[in-house]
């Protein structure tokens, strides 16, 4: 997938589509940082339902707890469930209690759950279900900055002439390109102090 139209690249760069060449350079461009950016922010991009698992420590329990969960850009339009039981590694078998949704709050950007007390109830396991990424460049959820460091990326790329070399090479020849990307979204990258990490993600095919 990509983060932004074809289109909104060449009409940042003001080049006519019917230009030869164009196309295949905005396209390489945006594939170069959709790969990018992915693996900056350390989430994938696509859209998936993911289950994610966790396990807290005996002394956590009746505590709050931050969860960081494995997929950044939580969908806002479908429901996040939090539940509490024991981990089978079956999806479909594992029998875990709902949370109240009052007891958790969702940054849907970040991927992170804030529970206000992890229940002493189940075998210490917490379960939380979401669909999370963007279904394609015109996908309307795709934050701003994000769809502008995409554009922004795929510029540049196109400015150094080097998109005919395939993104992989893309990401490869140059330092500068992984630097200025960086910068551009430095401020969205999640912190990972004072959280309670997945032990095990199930993505549903």
């Amino acid at each position: 997938m990509k983060l932004a139209t074809v289109d909104s690249v060449l009409k940042r760069v003001s080049i006519n589509s019917t230009l030869s060449g164009a196309i295949s350079s905005a396209e390489a461009g945006l594939e170069a940082a959709t790969v990018l950016l992915s693996n900056l922010l350390d989430t994938p991009l696509n859209r998936q339902e993911v289950h994610d698992y966790f396990s807290p420590a005996p002394s956590a329990v009746g505590y709050p707890a931050n969860l960081y969960l494995t997929r950044m850009f939580v969908s806002s339009a479908q429901a996040v469930s939090v539940g509490y039981g024991t981990y089978s590694g079956d999806t479909v078998a594992d029998v875990y209690t709902a949370l109240d949704p009052g007891l958790f709050s969702v940054d849907h950007e970040t991927g992170k759950v804030a529970v206000s007390k992890i229940p002493s109830s189940g075998k210490m396991s917490l379960k939380v279900s979401y669909f999370a990424g963007f279904t394609d460049e015109t996908d309307t959820n795709i934050p701003d900055w994000l769809r502008e460091a995409a554009i922004t990326s795929a510029v540049y790329v196109m400015h150094t002439q080097v998109a005919a070399h395939g993104k992989q090479d893309i990401l490869d020849i140059s330092p500068e390109y992984r630097r200025m990307v960086y910068s551009m979204v430095q401020q969205h990258l999640r912190p990972r102090m004072n959280c309670m990490f997945s032990e095990t993600s199930i993505v549903v095919p």
